[in-house]
């Protein structure tokens, strides 16, 4: 019975974190478009005395951040349907934990790239690591308790 209310509760809370993480994919998207208008008017005068080449790595990021989320989105829609924990929902997580690193091997390249002086330096993006290497070893973890699991079954 205990399991049973687990369950409906991982349900309802993965309904309300799928809006959240397609909220968070959609700003994603809306960023990349902004970004490639923005490159699409980069002959205007304007514009072209406004931003220089580094002020466009926000193209790469949204799109990296794109699949991030949907990775996400996917995993809390699966969760929320029922499929608690099988081997495609955590590799949707694994998906989004792989997906972040390639973010901050990214932002740290354009850091090194540009000599960036803003507010994206080398510590702001340890976080960054440190939730990329946590959602990875959260997916090994579950992956390792489906493998017992399976074991499991198998000696019974």
């Amino acid at each position: 019975m205990r399991n049973f209310e687990n369950k409906q509760k991982i349900m309802r809370v993965s309904g309300i974190l799928k809006i959240v993480s397609g909220l968070i994919m959609a700003a994603c998207f809306l960023g990349g478009v902004a970004g490639t208008v923005t490159t699409i008017g980069w002959d205007s005068e304007s514009i072209r005395n406004q931003y220089t080449i580094a002020d466009f790595y926000i193209i790469p990021w949204c799109a990296i951040g794109f699949m991030v989320w949907g990775n996400f989105w996917i995993f809390f829609r699966r969760l929320k349907n029922g499929h608690i924990f099988d081997a495609p929902t955590v590799g949707r997580l694994a998906a989004a934990g792989k997906w972040k690193l390639v973010g901050w091997i990214y932002m740290c390249t354009m850091i090194v790239a540009f000599n960036s002086k803003d507010s994206h330096n080398w510590l702001s993006q340890l976080g960054s690591l440190t939730g990329a290497l946590a959602i990875i070893f959260v997916a090994w973890l579950l992956r390792e308790g489906q493998m017992l699991e399976e074991e499991q079954e198998l000696t019974v």
